[in-house]
């Protein structure tokens, strides 16, 4: 019997050179914006419990 191999899945493609200036305001704001989606889904795999939530005021 004939071993399947997996050539559909290629190997993952190094990321590309940046070829825009350090300082072009693209760029950066393309640097922070993956900056901030990394943090923000590391924050979100934490787990809080529900002591640590600030007491919510109800106004009616």
């Amino acid at each position: 019997m004939k071993e399947k191999t997996r050539k559909s899945e290629s190997a993952p493609t190094p990321q590309q050179e940046d070829t825009r200036p350090v300082d072009d305001p693209a760029r950066l704001a393309d640097e922070a914006r993956a900056t901030v989606e990394k943090n923000a889904t590391e924050l979100r795999k934490q787990r809080l419990s529900i002591a640590t939530e600030p007491p919510t005021v109800y106004r009616p």
